[in-house]
Parts: structure tokens; C-alpha cells; sequence
């Protein structure tokens, strides 16, 4: 049982790590295939649409997805966007690697 739990939260960290690198190259290639004005069109309609996160097809998620594709345009945003993604990830695998010497200690 113990064993099931653990695999369902790794599970969890390394969806939620792959969902992060994927978000961060999809930016960073919108950045450079995209021009800046429909990434800016595409932006607002994404937090406008974000906003009626509430009926089935459309999601809150949309919201950060649509000002992180605004802030791509503002240096001072893409820089703190950058930063803040680097400091999640830096959390989350420090958490991963707690997680991972607490599992092979309790082996033992």
C-alpha cells in the first residue's frame, strides 16, 4: 500500500515537472515563431477566456497562460517569469530529492 502511494506521487511530481518544461518551451518558442502583436492578441483572449474558466471547455489555467504570453514582450516580466520558473524547479526537485532519500531510508 505504502509502495502504491509513493508511485502515485512521483507520478504526480513528474507530470507536473513535464507540464512546467513544456509550458517554458512553448513560451520560449512563441518567442521567437510568433510575432509580437498576435502574442499579445492571443494573450488577452486567453485571460478573457480564462475568466469564464467556469463553463466545461474553457479553464482557469488559461489565465497565467495568457499574461505569461503577455509578460514574454516586457523584459522586466519575462526576466521575474524566468526567475520564478527557475525557482519552482529548484524547489520541486529538492522536494523530489528529500522525497527520494526519505523512501530509500525507510527501506533499510
Amino acid at each position: 500500500m505504502v509502495n502504491n502511494e509513493s508511485q502515485h506521487k512521483l507520478q504526480r511530481i513528474r507530470r507536473r515537472r513535464l507540464l512546467v518544461v513544456n509550458t517554458y518551451l512553448m513560451l520560449k518558442r512563441g518567442t521567437r515563431y510568433i510575432p509580437p502583436i498576435a502574442r499579445a492578441i492571443l494573450g488577452v483572449l486567453l485571460v478573457v477566456l480564462g475568466v469564464l474558466g467556469f463553463l466545461p471547455v474553457l479553464g482557469f489555467w488559461m489565465i497565467p497562460l495568457g499574461l505569461a504570453l503577455i509578460a514574454t514582450d516586457i523584459p522586466p516580466m519575462a526576466r521575474w517569469i524566468k526567475r520564478k520558473l527557475d525557482e519552482w524547479r529548484r524547489h520541486h526537485l529538492a522536494e523530489h530529492h528529500a522525497y527520494s532519500t526519505d523512501r530509500t531510508e525507510s527501506k533499510d
